[in-house]
């Protein structure tokens, strides 16, 4: 009997607290959420800027590139100055290179790498922008602890028109890295912020909710308390 009634007693107390139960079954549910939100929002941005910086990568050495196959009517020389200047121009531009299909470095936007031979990746890759279609590449690396996105775009000149080698452009991601790592924050931010707000929502709502739950539970109490209070003297009645 003593097992039944403190059964009894201890059910009322948990019904007491159902809207802080709520609350927190909520607000853990408004958590979930919101990180999985967090998640797939940060995972499709960087995708989108990725993207982004692909085609705009792409689209600047495509431009380069004709620039080139323009002066280089007038020769190799010219293709130099003309790559020292838009080095000196564009802080962003780590390099520029024009390659030819041997590797062999025909302008480059710093002067003493010009007639240099590439490493054998490098050649590599210079074959494999000749070999493919449409003939470009993007990658990302690092150099000295930066982030670097090199485009590889053939490129034309001669009176012909001919594939006349790879023109190479490295890319800082110095500047894009930190935007992303602000938009991260701008999003944690405003998720805490929804988070706060709905457990706050989410109590008002459990307490207007629960209280008849409770006025029940407190009945409930009363009730069971006079029937263990009559339990209890049923031995001395009788």
């Amino acid at each position: 009997m003593s097992e039944l009634t403190r059964g009894l007693s201890d059910e009322p107390s948990s019904l007491s607290n159902i809207d802080h139960r709520l609350t927190w079954s909520f607000g853990g549910l408004i958590f979930t959420l919101m990180v999985a939100v967090l998640l797939a929002g940060g995972w499709y941005l960087r995708g989108v800027m990725e993207r982004e910086q692909d085609r705009l990568a792409t689209l600047t050495t495509q431009v380069l590139a004709n620039a080139v196959s323009r002066v280089s009517f007038s020769g190799k020389y010219h293709a130099r100055l003309l790559l020292e200047e838009i080095k000196a121009q564009q802080p962003d531009i780590l390099y520029l290179r024009l390659v030819d299909v041997n590797g062999v470095v025909l302008a480059h936007s710093d002067s003493k790498q010009n007639d240099q031979i590439l490493d054998p990746r490098a050649v590599a890759d210079v074959r494999a922008v000749l070999d493919e279609n449409p003939r470009q590449l993007v990658r990302r690396f690092k150099r000295a602890g930066e982030t670097v996105r090199e485009v590889s775009l053939a490129s034309r000149g001669g009176y012909d028109n001919a594939t006349v080698g790879v023109l190479q452009v490295g890319i800082s991601e110095t500047l894009r890295e930190p935007a992303l790592r602000d938009a991260v924050v701008y999003i944690s931010a405003l998720v805490l912020a929804l988070l706060i707000l709905g457990i706050f929502v989410t109590l008002r709502i459990s307490a207007h909710f629960a209280s008849p739950v409770r006025k029940l539970a407190l009945a409930l109490e009363r009730e069971r308390s006079y029937l263990q209070t009559l339990v209890g003297t049923i031995p001395d009645l009788v």
